[in-house]
């Protein structure tokens, strides 16, 4: 499996509703946010912020709600408090509601200090929330599934930095590869242990980032692993626990890794002898668009553009 392949599948994961369809952001996005974790961690803040505004101009002021707490968070420690309130509020019109990352990170002592009402304000709407979509929400099961996603994302965001800096074959790159396979086996372990005690949570009870933490962690383990855990996320999909995108991502996966072709089109890697990002073999490619529909998936055409693919649909 190319490093290029293990690109698309370890970050391109991220994925935000939009009426009923399942839009993944750019590269940019990704790029932008992955120079923000790099700045936030020697605490330049300031600068951080201004990618993470980057990341969001290039996704049409849109963010994952991850994504979001985290900008809510650096632009508190960057003392620029507005824009930390309004990544809050962000994340309560998108129905974000474990409030108690809010109230207990420190990082957002400063907004107390600064305006505890508005603070106090938000965090009830957000309270609020809870009680009408979520009643059921775990937040202790949440708040664990978030922490494993936000490890599984942060080395990978410094790995896309360097990859897109030098290349995916260079040093700079290649050398996250040890960490990044150490935490993906942790993960993997801590992952497999909640499902298998708890089964595959719906966002309704562990949140959108919970949820998608399990079905993140799945994709990055060994083929052995996504055989077994399949059937569970089928049966979730079914139960509306789980998105179609996402096992039309992990059927894909697996389709390559055994036939070499993939029925959904999600896969993608660097052709050897051009250089360019190019589709794997998609089966009986006319109707792809079809079958992404019916997994609420984007169009391959708009997809594609996301990779810099320009792919005309098969008449």
């Amino acid at each position: 499996m190319t490093k290029s392949l293990l690109f698309i599948l370890s970050v391109w994961v991220g994925q935000i509703s939009y009426g009923q369809q399942l839009v993944r952001p750019p590269a940019e996005y990704y790029l932008n946010l992955a120079i923000s974790d790099s700045l936030s961690q020697i605490k330049e803040y300031s600068k951080a912020t201004q990618h993470l505004n980057l990341a969001f101009e290039s996704f049409g002021w849109r963010g994952t709600p991850a994504d979001r707490f985290k900008a809510a968070r650096i632009f508190a420690l960057a003392n620029n408090y507005d824009s930390a309130f309004k990544n809050i509020e962000r994340l309560w019109k998108q129905e974000y509601i474990n409030y108690l990352r809010l109230t207990t990170d420190t990082a957002f002592n400063v907004l107390k200090k600064k305006n505890q009402l508005r603070f106090d304000t938000l965090i009830q709407h957000i309270k609020k929330v809870k009680e009408e979509i979520a009643p059921k929400q775990n937040l202790v099961w949440s708040n664990y599934l978030d922490s494993i996603f936000l490890e599984d994302q942060l080395l990978r965001r410094k790995w896309q930095k360097a990859a897109n800096a030098y290349g995916y074959s260079s040093n700079e790159a290649q050398k996250y590869w040890p960490e990044i396979h150490l935490k993906d086996s942790l993960n993997l372990i801590a992952v497999t242990n909640f499902i298998n005690n708890y089964g595959w949570q719906s966002k309704e009870v562990v949140g959108q980032t919970g949820n998608s933490t399990l079905f993140l962690v799945i994709q990055h383990s060994d083929s052995a692993t996504q055989e077994k855990y399949l059937p569970i996320l089928k049966k979730a999909v079914k139960q509306n626990k789980a998105s179609p995108g996402d096992l039309a991502l992990l059927l894909d996966r697996l389709s390559v890794a055994k036939y070499g072709y993939q029925i959904y089109g999600s896969q993608v890697h660097e052709d050897t002898a051009t250089k360019k990002t190019v589709f794997f073999p998609i089966k009986n490619e006319k109707k792809v668009d079809k079958r992404r529909k019916k997994m609420k998936l984007q169009p391959l055409s708009e997809y594609g553009r996301l990779f810099g693919i320009t792919y005309k649909p098969i008449e």
